[in-house]
């Protein structure tokens, strides 16, 4: 029997590299590392709770709430 394995590419990533930039900065900012990928996945899941694929950010700096928005949804790890 062929295995198979579930391929996730998540075009967001691409899409919007520049406002996962912005999470990723407002992390290290306050000394948080993330990956790219973990901040993509944290907007759209924040993104979720307003019933949107994607909020955008657009110019606007939102670095402290970004920050305070998503922090609760991550844990720290050693």
């Amino acid at each position: 029997m062929k295995k198979l394995k579930f391929k996730f590419e998540n075009e967001n990533l691409e899409l919007f590299a520049d406002d996962i930039q912005k999470i990723v900065d407002a992390f290290a900012k306050r000394g948080y590392e993330i990956t790219p990928s973990d901040a993509c996945r944290a907007w759209e899941n924040y993104s979720d709770t307003y019933c949107c694929s994607w909020m955008c950010m657009g110019k606007y700096d939102i670095d402290e709430m970004v920050f305070r928005t998503l922090k609760k949804k991550f844990e720290e790890v050693e």
